[in-house]
Formats: C-alpha cells, sequence, structure tokens
C-alpha cells in the first residue's frame, strides 16, 4: 500500500532542529521517517550475509540461492529456546505455574553505580509514543551514546520531522509496526535492546515477538496493561475542523496529567505532545491491535524491565503490576517524583535503571516476587 507524502518535515514553533546525525529515510514506498542514529558500527560481513538471505526470504518467501536457515540462537537472547518442551515449562499453561516478577520504589534524587562498559556490539532502539517524537530520548540519547551503544530513535509517522500523510490508513498499528519492523531489520545488530514509551511500548513489544533472536532486552516505560488495543472514540471522533479548534484544551490536559515534577523537565513539554490534530485523530482511531492480549505477551522471551512513574495519571500501578506478571523474567520499578514522562522527568534514575538492567546477567533480574 502506497501513500502520498509530504516528505518535508512538518515544521512547527519551537521544535529542536535536526541535527547532522539526524536522517531522512524511505522505510517503506512513500513512508520517509526521520531517524537518529548515534554511533554507527558496520556489521560483520557474515551477519550482513544473513540479513539479506532473510530480508530475501522475508520478501518473498525463498531463498535467494542455496539451503536458507535462519540464522542460530547465539545471534540474539540466550534465552530464547527451539525445543517446544522448555518453552512448555517457561510459559504458564497452568495454573500452579505463576508468573514472577519485582517491584521496586526508586526515587530519582539518589544516584546508582554505573554499569559495565557497554560495547559497539548492542543496538539500542527508542521507540516514542503518540503525539511525541525521537527529542523526547534526548537525555537517554547523549547518555548511552556517550556510553558507546549504537542509538536508533525514528520519529515515527505524523510526527516529529517524519512526513505527514492525509489519509487514515497510514496511521493504523499494522502499517505503523510494519515501519518499525522494516527500521528494526535495517538498523539491528546480532544484539539489540529495545525501550518503547506508552504507545511505543506496543511496538518494541510487537518487534520482540516478532524478532525473539535479535532482541536481548525489551523496556517498557509507561506501557499499560497486556491488553488488546482498540481505536479511541470520544473527542477523536469529532470532525477535524472541531478537534482542532479544542487541541489547545487537549494539550493542557495531557500536561496536567503526563508531568507532575515541579521542577522544568530536560525536554520543553511541547517536545512531549506536538502533533498536527489530524495527525492526532487518525494516530489514535488507528491504535487497533486485537493480538496484543495476555497470551500475547506470555510468549515475550527475552528478560523484560517495566519503569513506571509513581504519579503516573494516564497508567495506573496496578495495570503496570499486571503486565509484569503476565510477561515472564520481568519485573518492575517505580520511581517515585515522576508522572507519565518519567524519562523526561527523572533522567538519571532512568538512564541508571537502564544501564542496570542491560548489564546484568538474566540470572540477576528478580529479588522480590508479585504472585496475586
Amino acid at each position: 500500500m502506497t501513500y502520498s507524502c509530504n516528505i518535508l518535515p512538518y515544521m512547527r514553533r519551537r521544535r529542536i532542529g535536526p541535527s547532522e546525525k539526524n536522517h531522512t529515510i524511505e522505510v517503506r514506498p512513500s513512508r520517509h521517517l526521520r531517524i537518529q542514529h548515534l554511533n554507527p558500527h558496520p556489521r560483520d560481513q557474515q551477519f550482513e550475509n544473513e540479513m539479506l538471505m532473510f530480508k530475501q526470504y522475508k520478501n518473498t518467501g525463498m531463498p535467494s540461492s542455496g539451503f536458507f536457515t535462519i540464522p542460530g540462537r547465539y545471534h540474539g537472547s540466550n534465552n530464547y529456546h527451539d525445543d517446544t518442551l522448555e518453552l512448555q515449562h517457561s510459559l504458564p499453561l497452568s495454573e500452579n505455574n505463576a508468573a514472577q516478577a519485582s517491584v521496586y520504589h526508586s526515587s530519582y534524587e539518589q544516584t546508582g553505580n554505573k554499569g559495565t562498559t557497554a560495547t559497539k556490539d548492542i543496538v539500542i532502539f527508542f521507540i516514542h509514543g503518540v503525539g511525541g517524537s525521537s527529542d523526547i530520548w534526548l537525555a537517554q540519547m547523549k547518555y548511552f551514546s556517550d556510553q558507546g551503544y549504537e542509538i536508533v530513535a525514528p520519529d515515527l509517522i505524523g510526527h516529529g520531522f517524519s512526513c505527514t500523510v492525509r489519509d487514515a490508513k497510514a496511521y493504523h498499528f499494522k502499517e505503523i509496526a510494519a515501519d518499525v519492523e522494516e527500521l528494526f531489520d535495517r538498523y539491528c545488530k546480532r544484539k539489540n535492546v529495545l525501550i518503547g514509551h506508552s504507545y511505543g511500548a506496543s511496538f518494541a513489544t510487537y518487534l520482540a515477538r516478532k524478532r525473539p533472536r535479535r532482541v536481548i532486552r525489551l523496556i517498557l516505560i509507561s506501557g499499560g496493561p497486556p491488553t488488546p488495543l482498540m481505536p479511541q472514540p470520544g473527542v477523536f471522533s469529532l470532525p477535524y475542523c472541531l478537534l482542532a479548534c479544542i487541541k489547545p484544551c487537549l494539550l493542557c490536559r495531557f500536561y496536567k496529567s503526563a508531568f507532575y515534577s515541579k521542577q522544568s523537565p530536560v525536554v520543553p513539554k511541547e517536545v512531549a505532545f506536538n502533533i498536527p490534530a489530524y495527525v492526532l485523530q487518525y494516530t489514535m482511531n488507528g491504535q487497533d491491535w486485537p493480538d496484543g492480549d495476555e497470551v500475547y505477551h506470555e510468549w515475550i522471551t527475552c528478560p523484560s524491565l517495566l519503569i513506571y512513574g509513581a504519579y503516573d495519571q494516564l497508567v495506573s500501578l496496578q495495570e503496570e503490576k499486571d503486565m509484569a506478571k503476565v510477561i515472564h523474567n520481568s519485573r518492575l520499578e517505580v520511581i517515585e517524583d515522576a508522572g507519565h514522562m518519567v524519562m523526561i522527568e527523572a533522567p538519571a534514575e532512568v538512564n541508571r535503571l537502564i544501564e542496570e538492567f542491560i548489564s546484568q546477567p538474566p540470572t540477576q533480574m528478580t529479588a522480590e516476587y508479585i504472585t496475586t
């Protein structure tokens, strides 16, 4: 499916301008996305050949030449198993097999010890939510790029400096998911970390299921419960002209609900939510993902970290606990004095949690378990 797209960025007031680390690429036909790519490193030749074969197989269903084999488990998470029997033991197929998750309460005024030194072998993907852009990750991108990690952070279609499309179908979940999947296949290495915020957490989860051998860690920030997504009715079903008129009221409500800290955020609030009214309408009505239920999330095979701001008014703590209980080998961290935009309000604490999580072995993940 193709769309008519204005490839020029949708310029808005108080926008952070693109730097030399930014690229605009056509990820799929007529879908031009801005990508922030830091510390780029070339793939090793063997892995590049494997990805070329995989792309050929994905596009045509046939191997490019010779006998085709999917890349082995050593290319990604060592927690992914090919044996059906091992999967049966790892999934909650009975009531006696309770999911395990940990809850920690943290204050971002405290500082933690840095983890091990990052290497160029890991790529960290950052995926923003509705209304935002890759700029919401500025504090995280700077910190982890300084540690030596390769960073890939896209602006989803209609957001940031990516193209805007006057077609509601272009903003459907499956279309954005296809964009994210294509970006992942283009930039991934043998080991990859997925970090998603809010709506972006759904796409991170989607990728973790689609590419289990490639994803070694999954981090969901203010992601919500393990429930299917449905289009948002109500105000977003209004005619565009009316929605545009009340957009200032929607922005005011969002800022009050998404931010808690009285301190100035490291990124302006306008960056957290700044899209045209019609893009907002199309995106909210395109949140149609019936597959995203508990069963779907139970099959996530990589270690997972959930981060939640204690004063989040858009996602409840109980919803986060529900997600933590469903995803195996996961833990939930609660950061005090922060809301929905926790990575902006408490960047130092979020960076510390992410770094420690990426660095530690999977066997050290759980300590205190939730069984209720």
